[in-house]
């Protein structure tokens, strides 16, 4: 096994898109909610159709339309927020954002947009990382994560995996298909 895998990241869109779509829809779960309300609203309305609960049938078709509306909104304001990052971050181009230097002792990070000094991070320090089939994510904390695009790095994707689970342990490592 490498004593050091080098990634050097330029990230597009799409992998940015996938990365968002991830953390917010499978790993936060964000979702819930606006189903949720919208569910119970929907319910209500139809409860009200139904005669089964005393509500007119115009209080009905507002609280049916605020329950087809809620998650539209959310989810809409949510892809809208996401494609306006893209757009300010330029990744339509695919560019050079950071590059990681992982090793024996650690996790070495250069911001290739920008001339800083690099960060290095222990592998205690990191809080884990998670396997999709086109990228694998490591997360500093809950709300910060590296995107490693698959082919970027200097070994293969299955090759960093089995790195990253060995100096992070088996418990901070999900496979997530």
């Amino acid at each position: 096994m490498a004593k050091q895998i080098t990634v050097h990241v330029r990230l597009d869109a799409k992998s940015f898109r996938r990365y968002c779509a991830f953390d917010t829809f499978r790993r936060q779960r964000r979702w819930y909610a606006p189903v949720l309300i919208a569910m119970l609203l929907i319910t209500v309305s139809l409860s009200g159709l139904l005669g089964v609960v005393p509500l007119s049938e115009s209080a009905s078709g507002v609280l049916m339309g605020l329950g087809i509306a809620v998650p539209l909104v959310v989810f809409g304001l949510y892809f809208i927020q996401i494609e306006a990052q893209v757009a300010s971050q330029g990744l339509k181009s695919a560019p050079a954002v950071y590059s990681l230097a992982l090793g024996t002792e650690g996790v070495k990070v250069t911001n290739d947009q920008k001339k800083e000094p690099a960060v290095e991070l222990d592998w205690a320090q990191l809080w884990g990382a998670f396997r999709r089939p086109d990228a694998i994510y490591l997360y500093v904390n809950p709300q910060r994560a590296f995107i490693l695009p698959d082919g970027q790095a200097s070994a293969s994707p299955d090759e960093l995996w089995r790195f990253l689970q060995k100096r992070l342990g088996p418990e901070k490592c999900v496979a997530r298909r």
